[in-house]
């Protein structure tokens, strides 16, 4: 908790100049910035689920590819199965490493969208993380996070075992 209110501090003060006085026009100013700073986490948000499509069409496809080359033939080649397996566990690694990246990018973004929200009359975005409990509880809110970061190593624990399973036991 301590560090987290370090890190507001500091937001706020990279944030804020503080020669500057509010007046009307850098309200105005402030409203505009702030509409395209939501907007630019949103379109953070969105790149981060297409990334997610990407990563879970290619291991889709190679998991389906795989099964059927395991399959399909009486003595399967084990170092075409063991490179594929390690080329695709690079890939959930990969993976696990960007939506990783993308939960720091949009914690950055939200952090700072609530701090200019302290100087707008009104304050939604904390309103609705606040009624969220902040994320702390799993009872009102699930991080999409805390799921998303848990399928690419599903998906790297399947091709292990899958390799282990053709390598020692077909």
């Amino acid at each position: 908790m301590a560090a987290e209110i370090e890190r507001e501090q500091v937001i706020r003060s990279v944030l804020w100049s503080l020669e500057h006085e509010p007046d009307d026009d850098s309200t105005s100013t402030l409203l505009t910035q702030y509409g395209l700073y939501v907007e630019s986490a949103e379109k953070v948000s969105h790149r981060r689920g297409i990334a997610n499509n990407f990563f879970l069409l290619v291991n889709s496809a190679a998991s389906v590819a795989l099964a059927a080359f395991g399959l399909s033939s009486e003595e399967a080649a084990l170092w075409p199965l063991l490179f594929s397996a390690v080329i695709m566990i690079s890939v959930c690694a990969l993976w696990g490493f960007t939506v990783h990246s993308y939960r720091q990018l949009n914690s950055a973004k939200w952090a700072i969208v609530n701090a200019i929200e302290e100087r707008l009359p009104a304050a939604p975005w904390a309103a609705e993380w606040q009624l969220l409990e902040r994320g702390q509880s799993r009872r009102s809110y699930r991080r999409l996070t805390a799921i998303e970061k848990w399928v690419p190593g599903l998906f790297a624990l399947v091709y292990a075992a899958g390799f282990v399973a053709l390598a020692f036991f077909s």
